[in-house]
Formats: C-alpha cells, sequence, structure tokens
C-alpha cells in the first residue's frame, strides 16, 4: 500500500494528518490551508454505535456533541 505523504508527493499535493473526531485539528488544518481546493476526509462513520435506531445522524452531527 502507498502511504498518502507519497501519494500527495507523486501529485504535487500536500498530506496532512487529521483527527476528524479534533476540533484543534480542524482548526490547525484550516489555519495551514486558508485557501486550500480539496480535502479527503476518509473516515467511516457508521452511526451506529450500540443502539438501533441509530445514536446519531453523522450529516448533522455538531463538534460539541
Amino acid at each position: 500500500m502507498i502511504g498518502g505523504h507519497a501519494v500527495a508527493d507523486a501529485i504535487g499535493g500536500t498530506f496532512s494528518r487529521l483527527d476528524v473526531t479534533s476540533e484543534a485539528d480542524w482548526s490547525t488544518i484550516a489555519e495551514q490551508f486558508p485557501t486550500m481546493d480539496i480535502v479527503v476526509n476518509n473516515a467511516g462513520v457508521t452511526g451506529f454505535e450500540g443502539s438501533v435506531p441509530p445514536a446519531h445522524d453523522p450529516e448533522n452531527a455538531r463538534l460539541a456533541d
């Protein structure tokens, strides 16, 4: 498997790790790249954390929750 840094280098991009559960990480990325064109948020969210119906709605989730 090719790592994110290698792929970004190959296509002339920039790779930065982002923990999508960390509001501080989102702020850091926004500060580092204020004019970014594309963000790939490759995070799996099921919405099923032990309850049915789903415990949350990922499309309408707030960071404060």
